[in-house]
């Protein structure tokens, strides 16, 4: 196994050893059911490391820093609509669907690949075989990702749908991202493949080679959670994007 990514699984597996498996626990009353958090820590160049929290429950997918009363935001699956919380400004950013082929935008050529490294001997994640990948566009390396396949299901799916979501609102504006920054490596990213590593599975690491990198440092399956996380702030301004 090459230094770099053995390093890569090794550092992953064993900020998740603790864990020993998926910890699960027992019905509480009020408590959403079935559902599952995942708690990355993420850096970016200059950018001091910070803690990434996900939330998982049937029809809802919630991000925050791991603080239940801070900032948040929220995905309704069943409207495909995102909700951007700010409590200090009492305000909701409401980012809702766009059309795939909004603007009638002819989708480019961006000669999309896929290497997958084989490696002997890969420590296991909640008995799991974690795969790792290399993500191309136009030969350029993109993204590079450890993934567990099958680990975390209903997590994968709602990750995919956000991304996606994120992915439709960036192509129905895509005249206002200026010329510069439409690389073929952001555009398969954020605009026309946003979700090419979580259909390999659950990425427990993933970075690229301008500073970011994002690790899985804890999850959870079948916890009981306070639907109350779910839910809209009352009297808050909303704004819809693009409007």
């Amino acid at each position: 196994m090459s230094n770099r990514f053995a390093t890569a699984i090794l550092a992953a597996t064993l900020l998740m050893c603790p864990l020993a498996g998926i910890s699960q626990t027992e019905p509480s009353p009020g408590a959403l059911s079935g559902g599952i958090i995942l708690s990355y820590q993420q850096e970016e160049a200059g950018v001091e490391a910070y803690p990434i929290r996900v939330l998982v429950v049937p029809g809802y997918l919630r991000m925050d820093d791991g603080h239940d009363h801070d900032d948040f935001l929220l995905l309704d699956r069943g409207s495909r609509t995102i909700f951007s919380i700010t409590h200090e400004d009492r305000a909701i950013l409401v980012i809702e669907q766009g059309a795939p082929d909004a603007g009638g935008v002819a989708k480019p050529d961006l000669n999309l690949g896929i290497e997958k490294i084989e490696e002997d001997d890969v420590p296991l994640v909640a008995g799991k075989v974690p795969e790792i990948y290399i993500f191309t566009a136009d030969g350029e390396i993109c993204l590079e990702a450890v993934v567990v396949p099958g680990l975390l299901q209903p997590a994968v799916e709602a990750l995919g749908e956000y991304s996606r979501l994120l992915g439709e609102r960036q192509l129905a504006t895509l005249d206002n991202i200026p010329v510069d920054i439409k690389t073929p490596c952001y555009l398969s990213r954020y605009i026309y493949a946003p979700d090419r590593a979580l259909e390999k599975g659950l990425p427990i690491q993933e970075w690229d080679r301008s500073g970011y990198r994002r690790m899985l440092t804890d999850f959870r399956d079948n916890v009981q959670i306070d639907p109350q996380l779910f839910e809209l702030p009352s009297g808050y301004n909303r704004k819809t994007l693009g409007q």
